[in-house]
């Protein structure tokens, strides 16, 4: 009997599964560079955001990381901002501003 390995999925289908299974809840991505300084500059306030928002599931990508993924989700800009519920994208916006994020995760939770 011959056995194949499967390959291990890519960074691509993790982020489509975490969209699939996130239901009911809002889940807001994150997608930066590690070379963008106003990405570095959100970095830390995202994190405390997912600790002030724990009904809200939190996710990062690094788009240099994650081949392909910026076009898969139409990101022309970093940071941009995605979030979605019940697998659909309700809101984005790019830009290194605070307040409008956490504007929009009230907004929206």
């Amino acid at each position: 009997m011959i056995s194949q390995q499967q390959s291990p999925p890519s960074r691509k289908n993790q982020l489509e599964n975490t969209v699939a299974t996130c239901l009911n809840i809002l889940l807001v991505i994150d997608f930066h560079s590690q070379w963008c300084e106003p990405c570095r500059k959100m970095g830390p306030v995202f994190s405390r955001m997912e600790k002030q928002y724990p009904k809200v599931k939190f996710v990062q990508v690094d788009v240099d990381a994650y081949s392909g993924i910026s076009d898969a989700f139409g990101i022309e800009f970093m940071p941009t901002f995605v979030f979605i519920r019940n697998r659909k994208k309700i809101a984005q916006f790019s830009g290194a501003n605070e307040k409008h994020l956490r504007t929009e995760i009230e907004r929206l939770k």
